[in-house]
């Protein structure tokens, strides 16, 4: 799914510094910020984690404020705890079991 797609459905605006064409990013998943690998969608909730901006694989991150720390893009909300959440949502396939 396209992050703009994400960011639309979140109504959430997009901070990036960087270069490059916004609207081909892509992500794959959604993980925490320790876990998160290329086309991750993660979040910052709490500043105890600030210390893996720098360091985290995510592609995208959800945030409150913007972090220059985090290189890629960030979609800004009140609520990051409540936007990872809604967002892991459009990542969900349910376990039916054996068949």
């Amino acid at each position: 799914m396209r992050l703009v797609e994400i960011a639309q459905y979140l109504g959430t605006p997009i901070a990036f510094d960087g270069s490059g064409d916004l609207a081909s990013i892509e992500i794959t998943n959604v993980k925490g910020i320790m876990q998160a690998s290329e086309g991750s969608l993660s979040f910052l909730g709490s500043p105890a984690f600030a210390a893996h901006l720098a360091t985290t694989m995510a592609t995208a991150l959800i945030t409150r404020e913007h972090h220059p720390a985090f290189k890629g893009p960030q979609l800004i909300h009140k609520d990051p705890h409540f936007a990872h959440a809604k967002a892991a949502w459009l990542f969900y396939e349910p376990d039916h079991g054996a068949r």
